[in-house]
């Protein structure tokens, strides 16, 4: 589902963070996240990722690329839900489109691949169904 681009939300159209109140002006700019495309004010976008951990396509070969606290966030319940072996939560956070299974997960220095966390989880269905996932 992420193999492609974030579709980037036009910043001259947004006058407001998507994700709180923060309205943007002249002291206050919005940044895009490189994960989701969304427009987002320093206080939504604190989070880094290494970009190893985004497709080569979704950045312009920074060392680090700057998402949104949703899409890091998100990324946290994957890892937790890796790691319990839970399928039905994995494949929910999949579906979001949010989160690439394709790419390491450096910003975890414990967690390269989602298929070594899964393996921790103990879940062989989880297990394959990762593999086969596309």
């Amino acid at each position: 589902r992420t193999l492609a681009p974030p579709m980037w939300v036009d910043k001259k159209k947004v006058t407001q963070c998507l994700l709180c109140p923060t309205r943007f002006g002249l002291f206050t700019q919005g940044h895009h996240c490189r994960n989701c495309g969304f427009v987002i004010c320093n206080s939504c976008s604190e989070k880094t990722w290494p970009s190893s951990m985004l497709p080569n396509f979704f950045h312009n070969n920074e060392k680090t690329v700057r998402v949104c606290n949703n899409c890091h966030n998100l990324l946290v319940l994957l890892v937790q839900a890796l790691q319990l072996g839970d399928l039905t939560s994995v494949k929910a956070i999949y579906e979001t489109g949010n989160v690439n299974l394709h790419q390491p997960l450096t910003v975890f220095v414990s967690a390269p691949y989602p298929v070594h966390l899964a393996v921790i989880g103990g879940n062989m269905e989880l297990l394959k169904w990762l593999i086969e996932i596309k």
